[in-house]
């Protein structure tokens, strides 16, 4: 199955969309389960396609490492929270947390087109 999984990351890209913690992250929670894997990886998929939609802005994920942080990180968030009884149903509060995370970001390319945070001039300058 493990294969399988690699296959599926290779084809699809997904280190480059997601992020190397990210996918690592999704292959640990999915227990080498393929179809696990899919379920996980589709809700980052329509969290960012849903994310475009309502925001109107065309988010181009790949090799962004401040969004890859924030996804693998909102992914552990989430599986946390399941773990802990805090929320029933995953999949939903996956995709809606995934989701926000690609409007946040959309929203911040817009202001700061780069990866990198703002710089602070107005300190650098005084």
């Amino acid at each position: 199955m493990q294969e399988l999984i690699e296959q599926y990351v290779e084809e699809n890209e997904l280190v480059s969309a997601y992020g190397q913690e990210t996918i690592q992250l999704v292959k640990n929670y999915s227990f080498s389960e393929l179809e696990q894997f899919k379920v996980y990886i589709d809700k980052f998929y329509f969290g960012w396609k849903s994310a475009e939609k309502d925001t109107s802005i065309k988010i181009n994920p790949y090799e962004k490492a401040a969004l890859h942080d924030e996804l693998a990180n909102t992914f552990k968030r989430v599986i946390i929270q399941f773990n802990q009884g805090k929320t029933k149903d995953i999949n939903s509060y996956l995709y809606i947390s995934l989701k926000n995370v690609f409007k946040d970001y959309a929203e911040t390319q817009q202001e700061n087109p780069t990866d990198l945070p703002p710089v602070p001039l107005d300190k650098w300058l005084g």
